[in-house]
C-alpha cells in the first residue's frame, strides 16, 4: 500500500506539471496562434453594437483560421450586443415564468426584467424567480409579502411560498396518536439490527483497502482535472462560453442586494450608472482653433444618489477612436483648447471601480455613448481633395501599402470599395486574382475608382471611411492632409 502511494504521487506531479506549464499566455483581449512561436499572441478587434467577434476573443486558433475572424450579427432574440469591444454576442436573459417583462431582447440590447410578477405572484429575492402567493400559518411567523398584497390578494394567501411548505396544522384535541410498536415487533427489529452490526464489522478490513484504493485513485482524477481547469483559467486569457456568459449575466443582475458576494461600487456600476457625454455648445459646428469642451453628466438612482461619492470611488479614463488619451486621466471633462482638424473622431468615456486598480480582482467598467465630433477648416482654408494627394509618397506608398496588407481585425482595400457603393461586380474586375500586382493592385485600382466617381471627395471624408474599418494608422499619417490654404485654386 505504501509502495502504490509513493507511485501514485510521483505519477501525479509528472501529471500536474504537464497540465499546468503556463509558458505561453497572451495578455487579455487576444488570440493564441498556436502554431506561429514567432508571434503567438493576436490582438482581437471591436464590434460595434449589434455584432459578436467570431472565434471568441481568447480562442486558440491555427494560422489558417485567422483569415475567418469576423464581426458576425446576433440573433435577435437570442443573442446580443451593447458595447463596442471584442466580446462574442452573448446570450438573451430569460426572465422568470410568470415575471413582467419590460421590453424584450434585441441585437443590441438584453431583455429587460422588471424583478416584478403577475397578478397572485411575488419576486422572491432568495430564488430570483416568481413564487405564487401562498397560504399564511397565522402563527406569528408569517411572511407577508407586499408585492401579494399590492396584487389585491386575500389576507390568508398573501404570504411567503417557503413560510406555507413550512406550515404544519395543530393537531386537533381527541385525534388518536398513531400506535406504538408491539414487544413481539421491537424484539425482531432488535435482532436483525444486531446480525446486520455483526456482518459489518466483519467487511470492515475489506471496504476500507478497497475504498482507500478507490480514493487515491479518485484524489488524483480530480486533481488533474482542478489542474485542467486552472491552466484553461489562466492559459492566454480567460474567456466566457455562451453558458459561462448568460450565468455571469444573471449573476450581476439578479444578486446585487448580497454584499458578500459583490461589490457595492460595481453593482453601482453595473445596474445604476449611465453616463452620457455633450458638447459645451452642441449647436455650433466647432472649427480648428477654437475651443471644444466635451463634458459628462453622471445619472443613477436617486436613492443612492447621497451614498455615492463618484470623486472616491470611481476613476475616469478618455478614449478617442478606441485608443486611450494620456494626459486626462480622472477627469469628467476633456477640454481641447485649440482645436486641430485632425481632433475630430469618436470620443467615449469609461467610469470604473476604484477598489480594483491592484489589478487583483477584475473590476467593472461602465462606458459612456460615442460622441462623434466633426471639426470645419478654419478662416482661409479648405478641405484637401483626395485626388490632389501625392500620387507615389502618400497614395502608393502609405494608403495603398496598407490597404494591401491583411490584418485581422483591420478592412483592407475591399472594405473601403465597399463603403463607397462599388457594386460586386466591380469588386470583381479588380479583385486580385485577376491582377498580377495582388492586392496592392487592387488597392490602387480602388482610389482610381473613388476618384473618378467622386472628384469632389476630400481626404477628410475619406480618413471618416478608414476609422470605421480601423485603418488608423492611415489616418495618423493623412493628418497633416486634411486641409489646405483656400487660395481660390481647384488644387492645393
Amino acid at each position: 500500500m505504501i509502495e502504490f502511494n509513493r507511485m501514485t504521487t510521483f505519477f501525479f506531479f509528472i501529471i500536474l506539471v504537464e497540465i499546468v506549464d503556463t509558458t505561453n499566455y497572451c495578455p487579455l483581449n487576444n488570440y493564441y496562434i498556436k502554431d506561429n512561436p514567432a508571434s503567438p499572441c493576436l490582438p482581437c478587434q471591436d464590434c460595434p453594437h449589434g455584432l459578436g467577434l467570431v472565434p471568441p476573443c481568447g480562442s486558440e486558433l491555427k494560422k489558417a483560421d485567422v483569415l475567418q475572424i469576423d464581426c458576425k450579427p446576433c440573433i435577435s432574440g437570442q443573442s446580443y450586443s451593447n458595447k463596442h469591444s471584442p466580446e462574442s454576442c452573448k446570450s438573451c436573459k430569460i426572465c422568470s415564468r410568470h415575471e413582467i417583462v419590460n421590453s424584450e431582447c434585441t441585437t443590441e440590447a438584453d431583455t429587460n426584467c422588471s424583478f416584478t410578477c403577475e397578478k397572485s405572484y411575488y419576486f422572491d429575492k432568495k430564488t430570483h424567480n416568481c413564487q405564487p402567493c401562498s397560504r399564511c400559518c397565522n402563527d406569528t411567523k408569517d411572511l407577508v409579502e407586499s408585492e401579494c398584497i399590492a396584487h389585491g390578494m386575500p389576507e390568508t394567501h398573501r404570504c411567503s411560498v417557503h413560510r406555507a411548505l413550512d406550515c404544519t396544522p395543530k393537531t386537533t384535541p381527541g385525534k388518536s396518536r398513531p400506535p406504538s410498536p408491539s414487544p413481539s415487533t421491537t424484539a425482531t427489529t432488535t435482532t436483525t439490527v444486531t446480525a446486520t452490526a455483526t456482518a459489518t464489522t466483519t467487511s470492515i478490513a475489506t471496504t476500507s483497502i478497497v475504498g482507500g484504493s478507490l480514493g487515491a485513485v479518485a484524489f488524483i482524477l480530480i486533481t488533474v482535472i482542478a489542474a485542467y481547469c486552472i491552466k484553461k483559467r489562466f492559459r492566454r486569457q480567460p474567456r466566457n462560453t455562451p453558458c459561462q456568459r448568460e450565468m455571469q449575466t444573471h449573476f450581476e443582475n439578479r444578486i446585487v442586494d448580497s454584499p458578500s458576494f459583490v461589490c457595492s461600487t460595481c453593482t453601482f456600476l453595473h445596474n445604476e450608472l449611465s453616463l452620457h457625454l455633450m458638447l459645451n455648445t452642441p449647436q455650433k459646428d466647432y472649427r480648428e482653433g477654437e475651443k471644444c469642451v466635451i463634458s459628462c453628466q453622471m445619472q443613477w438612482n436617486k436613492a443612492n444618489q447621497n451614498e455615492i461619492s463618484e470623486e472616491n470611488i470611481l476613476v475616469f479614463t478618455w478614449y478617442k477612436d478606441g485608443a486611450k488619451l494620456d494626459g486626462h486621466d480622472h477627469l469628467m471633462e476633456l477640454t481641447l483648447e485649440t482645436l486641430k482638424v485632425s481632433d475630430f473622431g469618436t470620443y467615449e468615456l469609461t467610469a470604473e471601480c476604484s477598489k480594483h486598480l491592484d489589478g487583483l480582482t477584475n473590476s467593472t467598467k461602465t462606458k459612456s455613448e460615442s460622441l462623434f465630433l466633426d471639426v470645419l477648416p478654419g478662416p482661409g482654408r479648405r478641405y484637401k481633395k483626395l485626388k490632389d494627394l501625392p500620387p507615389q509618397t502618400v497614395k502608393e506608398d502609405i494608403i495603398a501599402y496598407h490597404l494591401s496588407t491583411k490584418t485581422p481585425g483591420i478592412g483592407n482595400w475591399k472594405r473601403v470599395a465597399e463603403l463607397y457603393g462599388i457594386p460586386n461586380e466591380g469588386i470583381k474586375r479588380i479583385d486580385p486574382r485577376n491582377k498580377e500586382d495582388g492586392d496592392y493592385g487592387s488597392a490602387i485600382n480602388t482610389l482610381e475608382y473613388i476618384e473618378s466617381s467622386s472628384p469632389k471627395e476630400t481626404v477628410y471624408n475619406f480618413c471618416k471611411c478608414l476609422k470605421k474599418i480601423k485603418q488608423n494608422a492611415i489616418v495618423e499619417k493623412l493628418e497633416d492632409y486634411l486641409v489646405c490654404e483656400d487660395k481660390g485654386q481647384s488644387e492645393c
